[in-house]
């Protein structure tokens, strides 16, 4: 990997300049082309658009593909906020990083009182399902995804 990151590696977000890029009006179409105005909506920066809690923010590479259906694949970043609220009520339906057993994953977080079922987005992996005094912890939930576009085209 190009940016020297290992899968699995924790790493603090630091910002250290705002950069501004320009969101163009027009979009970009997946299907039939439309002509483009070429008109500049506003400004954005990454910062703004990715953390919202700069502070609590956290990016983790993606290794497996447990959660291929929900568009996660290896050697995705994911931009993981931990000050969100960790209620199981609140974070219901929300794809979370969790901590079992020392190691991080992530899944999608589903509420079943008195369970926590952490779902997998790839029906070759079976669900876990967390007792109340099981050594679990919610470390975020995913607010972003950094994905690699495909490599080649389909033939």
């Amino acid at each position: 990997m190009t940016d020297g990151l290992k899968p699995g590696q924790l790493v603090r977000a630091i910002v250290e300049h705002r950069y501004l890029i320009p969101l163009f009006s027009s979009t970009v179409h997946a299907g039939f082309p439309s002509p483009a105005d070429n008109f500049i909506e506003e400004a954005l920066s990454l910062e703004s658009l990715c953390l919202v809690h700069p502070e609590a923010t956290r990016f983790y590479r993606v290794k497996g593909d447990c959660m291929i259906d929900a568009r996660i694949h290896e050697g995705d970043v994911l931009v993981v906020d931990c000050a969100i609220d960790p209620s199981p009520r609140l974070l219901h339906g929300k794809i979370v990083v969790a901590a079992i057993d020392g190691e991080f994953i992530v899944r999608w977080f589903v509420s079943k009182e008195p369970l926590v079922v952490l779902m997998p987005a790839n029906q070759d992996y079976s669900p876990i399902y967390l007792q109340p005094d099981e050594q679990a912890s919610i470390v975020g939930v995913v607010v972003r995804i950094v994905a690699q576009p495909p490599r080649k085209p389909p033939l």
